[in-house]
């Protein structure tokens, strides 16, 4: 191999990557290797939002059941807005609810401190096991909001729920169980 000559500038071979796909090109060299490289992508910036009224805890139509496995994108980062809620449910949402068979609801709380991202695990309610699948996922906390780097659920008929109308299904659960006690 020769030498570098004065005036004469050294060529960096460019490496496309699976990076193209979102608009990014990294030049290596040898001394460089992107097989080891990652991108690391903002939740609280780049995210998806799921904000259907058929997405809340509160909601029990299932006319139509719908499935996150073949209707999500995944894994990508998500935030509950609008109709769904502002956040993932944190408690077990009725089985039939969220427009699904089986919905999905956070087992664990929410992160606490702007920036804190924890490792929680999604339960899927079906029959008398109110955790009957489980997917490991990531929670961020954002400036006045909560992000979800969401997997695909194991089957389907599975959806993560919104928080919406969860509040009115658990208090109507505390009101027939204290009424069945007399």
């Amino acid at each position: 191999m020769s030498a570098l000559q004065p005036g004469r500038a050294r060529m960096v071979p460019r490496v496309l990557t699976p990076l193209e796909d979102i608009g990014v090109v990294v030049p290596v060299d040898s001394k460089d290797s992107i097989v080891n490289k990652s991108i690391e992508i903002d939740g609280c910036t780049s995210y998806k939002v799921l904000d259907e009224k058929e997405r809340a805890a509160g909601y029990n139509d299932i006319k139509n059941p719908k499935c996150d496995q073949r209707e999500l994108v995944t894994p990508a980062w998500y935030r509950f807005s609008g109709g769904a809620g502002d956040k993932m449910a944190d408690s077990v949402v009725p089985q039939g609810h969220c427009g699904t068979h089986a919905p999905g609801w956070l087992n664990g709380d929410h992160p606490v401190n702007t920036g804190e991202i924890v490792d929680r695990k999604v339960c899927f309610h079906w029959g008398s096991r109110d955790c009957k699948w489980e997917v490991n996922i990531k929670v961020k906390k954002c400036n006045g909001f909560f992000v979800y780097e969401l997997k695909s659920t194991p089957t389907c008929h599975l959806r993560y729920c919104g928080n919406s109308g969860l509040g009115k299904q658990t208090i109507i659960k505390k009101i027939i169980k204290y009424s069945t006690k007399f």
